[in-house]
């Protein structure tokens, strides 16, 4: 497909990533379409990452930005989105992942087809994509990362977001009215950029999922993103919920503070449908525990479908 020449920026943030990000570099250059710029922002590495980042500075395959303070993944999202051309597309990118060679193309594809559709040409659109889980060493431990974490058995849709982000951040490839949308985030340590890159998408935003894995997510215990998606056996969920139910329970209480922050800044150009099913849940706030949790499963259930 011709492209017409549209110019894509890479935004990776890097903290001590020395184990794998190397290869995740390398994978990110050596894509079928090639990146117009890669941005680094590394949030103060001790581990030897910098050293390692310099090298590819000095070879000109990206632009490092080394932040003089700490300041965790959502504001190094934004810094690394704000430094990238306010014209091009934008990836973001963790630091321990493998992008497979044609990540690139698929979304480029797939979001200017987003783009093409009526009204959407100013409209800030999103795409995301399934990912390959793998361990360690790079082993295929699932083809599915939905089918893993069983997000593949319901609509993906603005109800379902507010319980939690339903797309990872390293998938996200975004156009330049959704960049600007993604600048103005407020900042906060209660969610990171692909929440709420994903409550706009569903709302105010055009998104659409890519149902094939672009990415090889790597599975390794210092994987921040990975901490909300951890899976238990029957028995450690049944012996949580009785312990949320019996104690003051902090459940939901970072998807509400977001969700309070989203209606803040967008409850005027939501439609009506998404004013009602954002009020709906706010009005989860100080509720009980068993109360929250069937309102969970009530919006899942709602939104049960055979094949995603």
């Amino acid at each position: 497909m011709a492209y017409n020449n549209p110019k894509i920026s890479v935004v990776l943030t890097s903290f001590n990533g020395m184990q794998f990000i190397e290869e995740q570099l390398n994978s990110i250059i050596a894509q079928s379409i090639k990146p117009n710029e890669i941005i680094v922002c590394d949030d103060g590495s001790t581990d030897g990452t910098i050293q390692l980042l310099k090298k590819f500075e000095a070879n000109n395959q990206i632009k490092l930005i080394l932040n003089n303070t700490n300041l965790g993944i959502l504001a190094n999202f934004k810094l690394g989105a704000s430094l990238a051309n306010s014209n091009n597309y934008i990836a973001f990118s963790d630091q321990d992942d493998i992008w497979l060679p044609n990540k690139l193309a698929a979304n480029l594809e797939a979001i200017l087809q987003l783009e093409t559709k009526p009204s959407n040409s100013a409209t800030p659109c999103l795409v995301y994509s399934d990912l390959t889980f793998i361990n360690e060493k790079g082993a295929t431990l699932n083809n599915s990362f939905y089918n893993q974490m069983g997000l593949d058995k319901f609509e993906h849709c603005f109800d379902t977001a507010l319980f939690g982000s339903l797309l990872l951040g390293c998938t996200i490839f975004i156009n330049a009215p959704m960049r600007t949308e993604f600048l103005s985030t407020p900042d906060s340590t209660f969610f990171y950029h692909d929440a709420w890159l994903s409550l706009l998408g569903f709302s105010i935003g055009k998104i659409y999922f890519i149902n094939t894995p672009l990415v090889k997510y790597r599975l390794h215990n210092n994987n921040a993103s990975l901490q909300k998606f951890t899976k238990r056996n029957r028995f450690l969920n049944a012996f949580n919920h009785i312990k949320k139910t019996l104690l003051n329970s902090s459940y939901l209480q970072n998807e509400l503070a977001l969700a309070k922050e989203f209606k803040h800044k967008y409850q005027a150009q939501l439609n009506l449908d998404d004013q009602l099913i954002l009020d709906a849940f706010l009005s989860l706030d100080h509720k009980l525990y068993f109360q929250k949790k069937w309102a969970f499963e009530k919006a899942f259930k709602n939104k049960w479908i055979k094949r995603f």
